[in-house]
């Protein structure tokens, strides 16, 4: 299926609850006919005070881009587009955001963006090009953000571990004039494919998925009624 995009994708070398490395991820989703993935590893002060405190945070962020370098490797080996994004989640609540259109540079320049609050990413994500979603809203104990200060809602997740509730976020998300998000979740082999975007022609890089997103030419993998 030409065009088929996976926009929540972690891997074992980064994200804790990820089960698969990179590379092994990579080559299934272009078995599976995939043409990009998006890697959307955890970002939050959990993973980053794991790391030795000699480190400065440009070398933290070097650990960090170490599941993304991984399936980039692959992706260029076996004819897959693989893109940088981020999985984020504030100190303040349990909320999760998906982030697209980072660069390494951005993120080796913006020091602990996970201390800031919503409204300051959502700035931080207008002055610099990105694209600021919530993820999976609606599962329990999460709570939904102000939707002025978002520019999408996932309203299909496909981690089956989690009831994550999508009709509501797919309502919710129309009501608000959210952008729609669909991604597996993949964090173990079940996830594996369970959902997407489908962008044709394929996107060519992060600035085109945005830009892609923002004129709604795209189509939701499962299609939601």
């Amino acid at each position: 299926m030409s065009g088929l995009t996976e926009m929540h994708f972690h891997t074992s070398e980064v994200s804790a609850c990820g089960s698969i490395a990179a590379a092994q991820g990579i080559r299934a989703y272009k078995e599976r006919g995939y043409d990009t993935v998006v890697v959307t590893d955890h970002f939050h002060a959990d993973y980053f005070a794991s790391l030795p405190e000699k480190l400065s945070w440009p070398e933290k962020v070097e650990r960090w881009l170490a599941g993304y370098r991984a399936a980039k490797r692959e992706g260029e080996a076996a004819g897959l587009k693989v893109l940088l994004g981020m999985e984020i989640r504030f100190v303040h609540s349990p909320n999760d955001y998906l982030v697209y259109g980072l660069t390494e540079e951005l993120l080796r320049e913006t020091v602990e963006p996970y201390r800031w609050s919503e409204e300051d990413f959502h700035r931080f994500s207008r002055d610099n090009g990105l694209f600021f979603a919530q993820a999976h809203p609606f599962r329990s104990g999460l709570t939904r953000c102000e939707p002025a200060y978002l520019d999408g809602m996932e309203v299909y997740n496909g981690n089956r571990r989690h009831n994550s509730r999508n009709d509501q976020a797919a309502a919710f998300a129309a009501v608000h004039g959210l952008v729609p998000l669909s991604g597996s979740d993949f964090h173990e082999w079940e996830d594996l494919a369970e959902a997407g975007m489908l962008f044709q022609p394929p996107v060519t890089d992060s600035m085109d998925l945005i830009r892609r997103l923002r004129e709604g030419r795209f189509q939701l993998y499962p299609e939601i009624s």
